[in-house]
């Protein structure tokens, strides 16, 4: 056999040894995976606890405040978790009566240094917990059930009755955290930490059968209705319940605003192409600008350094001579009257007019000395 094939028949044998290898040590089988709570899980904390009462036979709902309260018939069980400060002492007072008149109240207290205005009307007070113990669970055996059950232990206020005597209490060991008590025809029962009532508690332990406990404590209650506090809305939901009447003058306002303010719109204009300035309107400028901040006298003895410079160049054997025979001599060359020049080198401007005459002589000598001395080179040229 050809070394080719051989190597070829060689890693097939062992492809085989291997494939059967792995088969005959792994099998197959199904594994759960954790994907997270659903959408509707996310958006009702309670999904599981309905769904678990709705098997033993309790009909559950969920809603967000008291508004539904006189929908429920007079026996039913309501359930209100935490954080009830939006409700008002309207709403409260007929959540009172709907107790007296049968109805069994289910209520979570405030945090120990929050008002709770539905426990303190019934003498209900809060106290921190001093400690947290390092078990897990707590034993409870209400009233009427077939045996003791062990349910998680959660933080929350203890509970301190003052006027009620409670018929059904839970205790960690001596800090109640469950008290249950007969109001008017109905029952009102306080219960601390219903985190264990939440989606991913209500498996653990016997937190389940705590719940359905607590829901028969009135025997007539056959339906549960769970009151999201209007604090947990979307806030879109929660800003169209308690908000509609600023929204709806926040849109009016914003419409007047606009509709006073797109008349000033209008087809766009380009805007004009910037032209640059020529040098003569910076030298204008500037001397502008000298002349509002007192430097008249500075502008006429630069033009005087010019004029003088410019007759140096091109008239030297002037600038030796002393100023009045300087000034005759030009005067009877460039035909300018000899005071005129004498006022331009020396003298003082006393008005703008007197300036400007000044500047006009010095500007005339520097243009024709300029023009003499070329005409002169130009004859000379020539000749």
């Amino acid at each position: 056999m050809k070394r080719p094939a051989l190597i070829a028949s060689l890693c097939l044998a062992l492809a085989l040894l291997g494939g059967a290898w792995f088969l005959s040590s792994y099998e197959r089988v199904d594994a759960r995976v954790w994907v997270g709570p659903s959408p509707a899980a996310r958006a009702n904390p309670y999904l599981a606890a309905t769904r678990f009462l709705e098997r033993v036979g309790i009909e559950s709902s969920l809603a967000t405040g008291i508004e539904a309260l006189g929908e429920l018939p007079p026996g039913a069980a309501l359930w209100l978790p935490a954080g009830r400060a939006g409700f008002s002492p309207s709403q409260l007072g007929e959540l009172q009566v709907w107790i007296n008149n049968g109805g069994h109240a289910i209520v979570e207290p405030e945090p120990a240094r929050s008002q709770d205005l539905l426990l303190d009307k019934y003498g209900i007070a809060r106290v921190e917990a001093q400690h947290s113990p390092a078990a897990r669970t707590v034993p409870v055996d209400l009233p009427g059930a077939a045996a003791p059950i062990v349910v998680s232990r959660v933080a929350g206020p203890v509970l301190a009755p003052k006027r009620l005597q409670p018929d059904a209490l839970a205790s960690d060991p001596d800090a109640p955290w469950l008290a249950s008590f007969a109001v008017g025809a109905g029952r009102l029962t306080a219960i601390s930490g219903m985190q264990r009532f939440h989606n991913r508690s209500i498996g653990l332990h016997d937190n389940a059968e705590l719940l359905r406990q607590v829901v028969t404590l009135s025997p007539a209650s056959g339906r549960l209705l769970i009151v999201r506090p209007p604090d947990h809305l979307p806030l879109w939901d929660w800003l169209r319940q308690h908000a509609l009447p600023s929204l709806v003058a926040a849109a009016v306002l914003l419409l007047l605003g606009l509709a006073r303010a797109a008349p000033r719109f209008g087809p766009l204009q380009t805007a004009d192409t910037p032209q640059r300035r020529q040098l003569l309107e910076h030298i204008h400028a500037v001397g502008r600008f000298r002349w509002a901040r007192g430097g008249r006298l500075g502008l006429l003895e630069a033009a005087r350094a010019v004029c003088q410079r410019q007759i140096t160049a091109m008239l030297p054997r002037l600038a030796q001579l002393p100023d009045e025979q300087r000034h005759l001599e030009l005067a009877r060359q460039i035909g300018i009257d000899e005071s005129s020049i004498a006022a331009a080198f020396h003298g003082h401007p006393h008005t703008t007019r007197d300036f400007v005459h000044m500047v006009a002589t010095l500007a005339s000598i520097h243009a024709r000395t300029g023009s003499r001395r070329s005409s002169t080179i130009a004859q000379r040229r020539k000749a």
